[in-house]
């Protein structure tokens, strides 16, 4: 059940998914790892990097993926432990 919570959440981020245009034109990529505390409404109540992309602008365009994510999907009554953590990976990479 957390995993699929998990997909929910990388589906939600998924949707407010943004790639800077200088990084972009810099050629940028990376991948960040926030980690969030989610309450039972969906609410994130902290989030934290805690792997960087080795770019300032990729990390806080991760960062502000979470923001504009929150509220996430409510969390399954079939998770008991709360608030639920999760790390999340957060990948930008170019197309080839």
């Amino acid at each position: 059940t957390e995993v699929r919570y998990q997909d929910q959440v990388r589906a939600a981020l998924h949707a407010n998914r943004i790639y800077p245009r200088r990084a972009r034109r810099l050629r940028m990529e990376g991948e960040a790892v926030i980690r969030i505390e989610v309450l039972r409404s969906g609410k994130i109540v902290s989030s934290q990097l805690i792997k960087s992309t080795g770019h300032h602008v990729l990390d806080q365009t991760a960062q502000e993926m979470i923001r504009s994510s929150d509220p996430l999907p409510s969390v399954p009554l079939s998770i008991k432990q709360l608030p639920v953590v999760l790390d999340l990976p957060l990948e930008f990479k170019l197309q080839q």
